[in-house]
């Protein structure tokens, strides 16, 4: 019997050896497998905020070219409206210069005394009582009509 109780004994240390040997290496095993698990994680958390930084500077120079294209969108009409404005601003100015001049003349013509009318298909130019006429060219190849008093 003793030869049993020992080899009972024998299988039981055996057996305790084996369980504790087997559990160190699910141990082992185990935290390899969490060390590998928690590398995969840490690798998917970098990559993904890569590609969240990439996605963000994409969308930054989106928004960039957006707004540019806004800004010439708005500023295209912009400059047309100044631009009519100022044409329009210089071509009143012009206008408002010419009428001043004709003013002029006509007020220096009706000093003389001088008028000037239609009839029938020629324009008569009409002189003051007592004046005469002369009738010169002038540099520029144009008549000047002198008037005598």
């Amino acid at each position: 019997m003793s030869a049993i109780s020992e080899l009972a004994q024998s299988f039981e240390e055996q057996s305790k050896r084996q369980a504790s040997d087997t559990e160190q290496a699910i141990r082992n095993e185990l935290r390899q497998h969490e060390e590998r698990l928690r590398s995969a994680l840490s690798d998917g958390r970098q990559r993904i905020e890569r590609d969240i930084h990439q996605t963000e500077q994409a969308l930054s120079g989106h928004q960039n070219r957006l707004r540019r294209a806004m800004l010439v969108a708005w500023l295209l009409p912009i400059a047309t409206m100044l631009v009519v404005q100022c044409a329009l601003l210089a071509a009143l100015w012009w206008t408002g210069s010419q009428v001043a001049s004709n003013a002029k003349e006509m007020r220096q013509v009706r000093a003389a005394g001088v008028e000037v009318t239609r009839v029938g298909q020629q324009d008569v130019l009409i002189l003051p009582s007592g004046a005469t006429a002369t009738q010169r060219e002038t540099r520029d190849g144009r008549t000047a009509i002198i008037i005598e008093r």
